[in-house]
């Protein structure tokens, strides 16, 4: 191969290894800034997990999926909140409690 013909693969090969270096900093670097809406679901999430009350977390669940479709939400809070939500179904309430602190704490950072 000529060197004129590798430039295109180096520079796919570039591009290739910033995404998804910024896509793997993304995951590591925690929660981003969501909306006052989706901090009062957040708080809702916490007080469900501390409870470990199934049947208002299911109630949560649908309300995340309601303010999705009106738009209520952004879809980063709803992505976030259900992921946490999911894992509190799931029977992980401690992490989940702990984790929906942690985006609420991110919020003031």
């Amino acid at each position: 191969m000529s060197p004129a013909s590798k430039t295109p693969w180096i520079i796919a090969a570039s591009l290739l290894a910033v995404l998804l270096g910024g896509w793997l900093w993304s995951l590591w670097s925690g929660y981003g800034e969501i909306s006052p809406a989706g901090y009062q679901h957040a708080m809702a999430l916490i007080s469900v997990c501390n409870r470990q009350d199934a049947d208002r977390l299911q109630q949560l669940v649908a309300s995340l999926h309601r303010a999705e479709q009106t738009e209520e939400l952004p879809p980063y809070d709803v992505r976030i909140l259900l992921r946490i939500a999911r894992r509190a179904a799931e029977g992980d309430w401690v992490w989940s409690s702990r984790e929906a602190r942690r985006l609420m704490m991110a919020q003031i950072e």
